[in-house]
């Protein structure tokens, strides 16, 4: 999953090697039990109560084994440059500093004398994106350290980082507006709750074989204002609705004929994951508006008017999320079935007899290709 909404980070140093594809993934796809767990890892929270409960909830072990919380009102950066080559104490020391609504700022020290600095942006509300962000780099951060003893700075190197971050900016003579970041840097555009879907859906009516089928739109929403990343993860509700005209079709007998063409609303709930983190469930119903022309060559034969019938469906879909561009679209396959919940024919009555000139089936299964952007 991608965090790239208010979570660019910012490493200060020379620190490109520690955190290579590798040692991430090596170190997340380890399991840690107690009895075999690595050095433990000392955390200290810089802020108040509540944010140390927060931090807490990041990562609850850290890949570096046994995990100590412990919580200050200030950092003293004396602290994370205390020689602690004695052994004693934690193989690895965090500090998270929290006193700001919108960054928080992370030291980390081992026994080995190697030292990391780095800042995690946030939004200001400490929301799933927030959290999600600053979890991540907790636990990438500590594990490198862990996998690699000669990762991070040296003494010296962070000494010079700290003293830089504790030297106030000089003021500035007139005051100047924040710069706009061009389109194609900076921090990611926020999620939208939002997103427009264009799908093409075909639908079996029948054993004739009968195939209804056409162009689509689909409108969606997240459910909460807490979830607005919902279309890029996959996690939360959605509240959709959707439009779909479909191709005429055309059943016929020896003397008449009926040519069918709709126009197909839906609503309803979308969830998940279900299973598999690319799988959602949607559940929903609507009504079918079907423009009814009877045919005939039979200049014998009566017909009724043009007309328009309506029918209430209920539906349930599954959707299987098949190419996903993070913030951008997702391209997806639906497996549906619409249920009506009373049968529909179309007859022809001569002397008193009735012929059935087409009759749909009540649970029609279909597959919809669907490109999404949000």
């Amino acid at each position: 999953m991608s965090h790239a909404r208010r979570a660019r980070v910012g490493v200060i140093g020379a620190v490109a090697p520690l955190l290579t594809a590798g040692i991430a993934c090596a170190i997340v796809a380890t399991p840690v039990r107690a009895q075999d767990a690595g050095p433990a890892v000392d955390v200290t929270v810089v802020g108040t109560a509540d944010d140390l409960e927060r931090a807490r909830g990041l990562v609850p072990r850290l890949a570096g084994g046994g995990t100590h919380w412990l919580r200050i009102d200030k950092l003293d950066p004396a602290d994370v440059l205390r020689d602690r080559r004695d052994g004693d104490g934690a193989a690895v020391r965090v500090w998270v500093d929290l006193t700001s609504a919108t960054r928080a700022r992370l030291y980390f020290a081992t026994r080995s004398e190697r030292f990391l600095v780095r800042d995690v942006d946030l939004s200001g509300h400490f929301d799933e994106v927030d959290r999600a962000a600053l979890g991540e780099v907790l636990d990438s951060s500590v594990g490198a350290l862990v996998a690699n003893e000669r990762a991070g700075l040296t003494r010296a190197e962070a000494e010079a980082v700290l003293a830089h971050r504790e030297t106030p900016a000089p003021p500035s003579a007139i005051a100047a507006p924040a710069p706009v970041l061009a389109a194609s840097g900076g921090e990611a555009p926020a999620p939208s709750r939002w997103a427009v879907g264009f799908f093409y859906a075909g639908q079996a009516q029948s054993d004739g074989p009968a195939l209804d089928h056409g162009p689509g739109l689909t409108l969606a929403v997240a459910a909460f204002p807490r979830w607005p990343q919902v279309h890029a993860t996959g996690r939360g509700p959605i509240v959709f609705a959707s439009g779909q005209y479909r191709l005429p079709i055309h059943e016929q007998t020896p003397r008449v004929g009926v040519a069918l063409y709709t126009i197909a609303a839906r609503a309803g709930v979308e969830c998940g994951p279900l299973l598999w983190s690319r799988l959602r469930v949607r559940l929903g119903a609507g009504v079918d508006f079907v423009h009814v022309t009877p045919e005939s060559t039979d200049h014998a034969v009566t017909l009724t008017s043009v007309h328009w019938s309506t029918s209430f469906v209920a539906s349930a879909a599954l959707r299987a999320n098949l190419v996903e561009r993070p913030h951008r679209f997702w391209i997806s396959a639906v497996l549906l079935a619409d249920v009506l919940p009373t049968s529909v024919r179309y007859d022809l009555a001569v002397d008193a007899t009735t012929e059935t000139v087409f009759a749909p089936w009540r649970i029609r299964p279909g597959l919809t290709v669907e490109l999404t952007f949000f």
